[in-house]
């Protein structure tokens, strides 16, 4: 008996073994293919993918506090991170999947809704998922973490056929971005996280809501001080909405 019981257990550990190997195989070869896409997505591409848009400011032109209100209120890990996050990622997929949804929503790094942007499509799906991570961790050993900021606050749509921070703060404030109050860039850093939701000729009190998120963050953050903080949320948005067609 004690001989038998041995025999099935070499056996079963044998079966056990070569689907471990098998599982890994089959890991090291999709790892691999979704490696060398994104190194072709990458190699293929240059500066030029990003500046396409009117308006376009280098990372020198565009006001510290944009730049602080993006990075607060989307991917505060942006300047430490290598282009993913990945304990974001994991509480986007539980949350994603404790609240029974299909898709996996949240958990993108700036460099990943970047990547996005440019190189894939708005589906929310875990292909495109997997595909946003190499990409994104292959974009940050490219291009520095200055570029990255810069080529995302000009390509961020900003509603209204707007695609730079310069072409938002034209429209809705006739205001170069230099001249904008600290709650009005806010206002326009609200926008991004959805066009339609935010958009600032459709639904200002939303994107007031959005701007006054923003707002504490900067200040938890260190990057705004309590009276920065109180005059920013006091101060009355106005938008321009004259002669300006409204779209999603």
């Amino acid at each position: 008996g004690g001989k038998l019981m041995k025999k099935k257990r070499k056996t079963i550990l044998r079966v056990l073994y070569s689907l471990i190997s098998l599982f890994l195989i089959i890991v090291t070869i999709i790892f691999s293919a979704f490696n060398s896409y994104a190194n072709s997505v990458i190699n293929s591409s240059s500066v030029d993918d990003f500046t396409k848009h009117n308006g376009y400011l280098s990372f020198d032109e565009i006001p510290s506090h944009i730049v602080d209100a993006f990075i607060c209120i989307e991917d505060e890990t942006f300047w430490t991170n290598n282009g993913y996050n990945l304990k974001s990622m994991a509480r986007g997929i539980y949350v994603s999947i404790s609240s029974g949804g299909d898709n996996l929503q949240g958990g993108s790094t700036i460099t990943q809704q970047l990547v996005k942007n440019i190189y894939l499509t708005q589906e929310q799906s875990v292909l495109r998922k997997i595909k946003e991570f190499f990409i994104a961790a292959k974009f940050n050993d490219k291009y520095t973490k200055k570029q990255t900021i810069e080529f995302y606050i000009n390509n961020c749509y900003y509603a209204n056929n707007c695609y730079t921070i310069e072409s938002a703060s034209l429209l809705y404030f006739g205001l170069n971005p230099a001249e904008l109050s600290l709650s009005q860039s806010a206002y326009l850093c609200a926008i991004p996280n959805s066009p339609t939701a935010f958009n600032p000729l459709k639904n200002p009190k939303a994107a007031i809501k959005r701007r006054d998120l923003i707002l504490e963050k900067m200040l938890e953050r260190g990057c705004i001080s309590q009276k920065e903080y109180n005059e920013a949320i006091a101060e009355e948005i106005t938008i321009n909405t004259s002669d300006i067609p409204t779209t999603k």
